[in-house]
């Protein structure tokens, strides 16, 4: 089936005219995402020129999942870099398929070795002319800027990524964040992302400051940051069973538990006492479970290796079988 889905992508690409754009316009694109694993979502893409920036939004179990992405478009080719964080990225490369002046389907591969695939259905949203006399007079135009923070409530042992994305005709010279009226971090380019924290409870005042090529900064209106004391939010529980027809020799097993939000951080670990496992008390976030063995036995269960998010005052299940 996956041949055929690929084979398909690529004959319509050599059949269609894939949608041109002038080097001096810049476009979005609104695309509705599906990875074929279970996750949907949108991909918002700008592109000027060859280069493509924008953000990929998730849904899974009831929980959102954003990350940045850049990368180019050539023709009827194009390739992401899908940024999980500071440390941590993924390729995306897909075949664009015109399917009119304003409607285009993108089809391609993604994760380690490209063992994923993706597809997307893309609309062209907006789409903005660059004459040459308005470049110009550009030396005039504020920069643009967007930013976020992740997580949006954050307590006092989070760290917090700060990413923005700034833009001008002529380009962007530096970008800066301030935390109340102190530069904590900058980057001599467009894209910025970096972690910072954790921060003690409290309410803090954030700002971006982006500075063109040609001089001119602008000043991003002033964002609330509220950090809650992790007393207040370590409520969650992660809970399960063992199942299946070798859910007896489930003793001989440890669930590992690492989090919040860093899969390399082991938290805690558990035993299956009484056929069961449980983490309780635990600050809201993203956790991955890894199933370990104290004997010299295979690993038998399944999930062996999962990411699960856990809500603030909510418990979380999540069974392990073994076969």
């Amino acid at each position: 089936m996956l041949k055929k889905f690929l084979l398909l992508v690529t004959v319509m690409a050599v059949s269609s005219q894939v949608y041109a754009q002038s080097q001096s316009a810049t476009q979005n694109w609104e695309c509705a995402l599906d990875l074929h694993q279970g996750d949907t979502g949108t991909l918002s893409l700008m592109r000027s020129g060859d280069s493509l920036q924008g953000e990929i939004r998730l849904e899974r179990n009831d929980s959102v999942f954003e990350s940045m992405v850049n990368g180019s478009w050539r023709d009827d080719t194009i390739h992401l870099t899908r940024l999980s964080g500071t440390e941590s990225s993924e390729a995306m490369s897909g075949v664009v398929v015109a399917l009119g002046t304003q409607k285009i389907n993108i089809g391609g591969r993604f994760a380690t070795d490209y063992q994923g695939v993706w597809s997307a259905d893309c609309d062209l949203v907006s789409e903005s002319s660059v004459a040459q006399d308005v470049r110009e007079q550009s030396a005039d135009v504020q920069p643009s800027t967007s930013s976020r923070i992740r997580p949006n409530s954050p307590n006092s042992q989070d760290r917090i990524t700060f990413s923005a994305l700034a833009s001008h005709p002529e380009g962007i010279e530096k970008v800066s964040f301030f935390l109340g009226k102190n530069e904590i971090h900058s980057c001599d380019n467009s894209r910025c992302e970096f972690s910072y924290g954790p921060l003690a409870e409290g309410i803090y005042s954030w700002r971006v400051d982006a500075v063109s090529k040609s001089g001119i900064t602008n000043t991003e209106d002033i964002n609330r940051l509220v950090v809650k004391d992790v007393a207040e939010v370590n409520n969650c529980t992660i809970s399960g069973h063992a199942t299946g027809q070798s859910a007896a020799l489930a003793d001989i097993y440890l669930v590992k538990l690492y989090g919040p939000n860093n899969a390399n951080a082991l938290k805690a670990t558990s035993g299956f006492n009484g056929g069961g496992y449980q983490f309780s008390n635990l600050p809201a976030g993203d956790y991955r479970l890894l199933i370990d063995t104290l004997a010299d036995q295979e690993i038998l269960a399944s999930p062996a290796n999962t990411t699960v998010s856990c809500r603030s005052q909510s418990v979380l299940t999540q069974d392990i079988e073994f076969r």
